[in-house]
């Protein structure tokens, strides 16, 4: 990977260069459309991050950026509306799955009568019985199965309107947008997580958490597009070796720097723990409970274990710690942390909730499993442990040697600046076909 080619771009941008600058000419704004079924507000799970810090990166790359989403999964649309302005376009998801309307109609009664939540969530919970041969977790379904049909008009005439010079899916599911994009324009596929392909029998038996695609369509889906981001190396190179008729490269996923206040971080004697109820999370974070905190009880509360997150939904009242539930902005809570854990076992992609706390100077102990796609930073910009007794070691020596947790704390800013660079690197130079292909000049 010629990484001088790539991060070439972004000195520029750094510099306020831009293609046509030395004849005095500036180049007339660009579009990218992003399309997705998640929503940007609340960031608080690893598909809105992704897809919030895309969206921020691409407007520092000097591109008009536009979302068309559908509320598959439900955010909140007047702050995404305070963010997006007039770059939002929003059509209301709609599923001829009967369940799943009965799902969407309970979550929408909790939005605005709270005082029903009992009742509805019986309903719920009778729903979720129903269905496990209809939008149930742990199936595979079809590459289609979930894209709403009315969506490719919606999309033509937002085409029309935006004239878009690449359009981007943030997920294999939403890849039959592309029917919607005029053929001049570049069609990429945010691969951030890989659901078949190069997997074996039996970690497809484990992925039971949501759901699973066959190895034919999740192919089908990669081969619409013209250009694939993978989010780690790994998962790149697998892609590579099934899609070898796509383009594939890696862009990781970018991270807000926060510059670290250390002074805070070696006065706390609390650990901190980002989670949403994603099954491996919920399962990481018990294996912690039952397996490395044990060996933790005599020197570290429980109620100095902090857990941010809607994991909080499944496990509160049932584990010892302090659950805060979902938290938005996590500055203040990374502030007045000392170390942040990441006990995963399991999963796919790049671990956001890894990377995202460097970026605020942030010591990590992390299993290996979750580091993926972070390698090069380990034993310096974080400390790996998979053992209990060695996970509850390196906490310890984090919470009790201020030298150790601040050499641990700098090495970790200093990695997720260099991870940035990389990673914008990266998207400056995949998304270069659209500047050699504007002609257009204004000025």
């Amino acid at each position: 990977m010629n990484m001088t080619a790539q991060t070439s771009g972004i000195s520029d941008l750094r510099s306020g260069k831009t293609e046509g600058s030395q004849s005095g000419q500036k180049l007339e704004q660009q579009t990218v459309m992003l399309v997705s079924l998640f929503p940007t507000h609340p960031a608080i799970r690893g598909r809105r991050i992704r897809l919030l810090q895309l969206a921020k990166a691409l407007r520092r790359l000097k591109y008009r950026v536009v979302l068309v989403y559908q509320d598959f999964d439900r955010g909140d649309l007047r702050a995404m509306r305070r963010f997006w302005g007039d770059a939002l376009y929003f059509k209301t998801y709609k599923s001829t799955n009967l369940l799943w309307q009965a799902r969407q109609f309970c979550r929408r009664l909790q939005a605005h009568s709270p005082s029903i939540r009992k009742w509805t969530n019986r309903l719920l919970k009778s729903i979720h019985m129903a269905e496990p041969d209809g939008l149930g977790v742990g199936r595979t379904i079809a590459l289609d199965e979930w894209y709403d049909g009315q969506m490719t008009s919606f999309l033509k005439s937002v085409c029309e309107k935006e004239n878009p010079s690449a359009v981007i899916c943030l997920d294999v599911f939403m890849s039959k947008s592309f029917d919607a994009v005029p053929n001049h324009v570049l069609r990429i596929l945010d691969a951030n997580d890989v659901y078949s392909i190069g997997r074996k029998p039996e970690e497809l038996a484990m992925r039971r958490n949501w759901v699973n695609l066959s190895v034919g369509d999740e192919i089908r889906g990669y081969r619409r597009a013209d250009l694939i981001w993978a989010i780690q190396d790994t998962e790149c190179a697998t892609i590579r070796r099934e899609v070898s008729d796509v383009e594939v490269v890696t862009v990781g996923h970018i991270v807000d720097l926060v510059q670290p206040h250390h002074a805070s971080t070696l006065k706390s004697k609390t650990i901190a723990l980002v989670a949403s109820k994603h099954k491996w999370n919920v399962h990481g974070l018990q294996w912690f409970a039952e397996s490395v905190y044990p060996r933790m009880r005599e020197w570290l509360l429980p109620e100095n274990v902090l857990v941010a997150g809607n994991i909080a939904d499944v496990l509160a009242g049932k584990l010892p710690f302090q659950f805060l539930g979902c938290v938005e902005n996590l500055t203040g809570l990374y502030k007045n942390t000392r170390v942040v854990i990441s006990p995963i076992l399991g999963g796919t992609g790049l671990k956001i909730k890894n990377i995202e706390p460097m970026g605020h100077g942030k010591a990590v102990v992390t299993t290996r499993f979750a580091a993926s796609g972070l390698e090069d930073g380990e034993n310096l910009a974080y400390l790996p442990a998979d053992d209990p007794a060695e996970f509850a070691q390196m906490v310890r020596r984090l919470m009790e040697d201020d030298l150790e947790c601040l050499r641990v704390s700098k090495a970790a800013y200093a990695y997720a600046q260099r991870w940035n660079d990389r990673v914008m690197g990266s998207l400056a130079h995949s998304l270069r076909p659209l500047r050699a292909s504007n002609a257009h000049y204004v000025g």
